[in-house]
Formats: structure tokens, C-alpha cells, sequence
């Protein structure tokens, strides 16, 4: 049986925090780590698939005003807006590649839980 409970802020042999004193574009302290919505139980309507989407996406938003502020925000302008079209290009595929890893962690963890219960 594998131990799936890594622990809070522990992540394998990373350990996960959450940053202090992010500000919105209003000047809101938030942590957009911690506002990840919560999913929905089983056996959901649609409505509810559609409120977790909306809720999703507005916690992607707010990751926009926070680390994304602090990032990539130039100023009125962002970071990407000043990348010719070969570096927006690579910086996509690296991403792509990341998401992949992401996948393959996920796939990982899973089948650990999986075996678990």
C-alpha cells in the first residue's frame, strides 16, 4: 500500500507555500492559492458543473492579479505584449511540455491512490 497523504504544505519532497501580501489591482490582500474552489459533490447537475467552471475561471482571473501582476505586469503593458511572435512561440511549447509533466505527476499520484484504497 503506498502513503498518499504528503501532509499540508508538503508535496513529495516539495513543500508548497503560500505567499503573503499579494495585493489585487484594487488593493485587496488575497491568496489565490487559497481561494481554489472547492469541487462539487458526486452525482452533480449541470448547474453545478457550470458553477464550478465559473468559479474556476474566476480563480484563474484573480491569479492574473496576483502572481500574474507580479510577474508579468510592465506597467500597463504586459510581459507577453513585448515577445516577438518565435519566443511567444517557444514560451507556448514550454508550456505545453509543462502541462504534459503535470499529467504524468497527476497519472503517478493517482494510480498511488488508487492502489491505496
Amino acid at each position: 500500500m503506498s502513503d498518499v497523504s504528503d501532509g499540508p504544505g508538503v508535496s513529495g519532497n516539495v513543500r508548497v507555500f503560500n505567499p503573503d501580501g499579494i495585493h489585487d489591482s484594487e488593493g485587496r490582500q488575497v491568496n489565490a492559492r487559497s481561494d481554489r474552489p472547492t469541487a462539487p459533490d458526486e452525482n452533480m447537475t449541470s448547474a453545478e458543473l457550470a458553477d464550478y467552471q465559473q468559479n474556476f475561471s474566476e480563480w484563474s482571473r484573480m491569479r492574473i492579479l496576483t502572481d500574474g501582476l507580479r510577474q508579468y505586469d510592465r506597467g500597463g503593458r504586459q510581459a507577453f505584449e513585448d515577445l516577438d511572435f518565435p519566443t511567444l512561440i517557444t514560451y507556448a511549447h514550454e508550456e505545453l511540455a509543462d502541462i504534459v509533466n503535470y499529467c504524468a505527476m497527476l497519472s503517478i499520484k493517482l494510480q498511488r491512490l488508487k492502489e491505496a484504497i
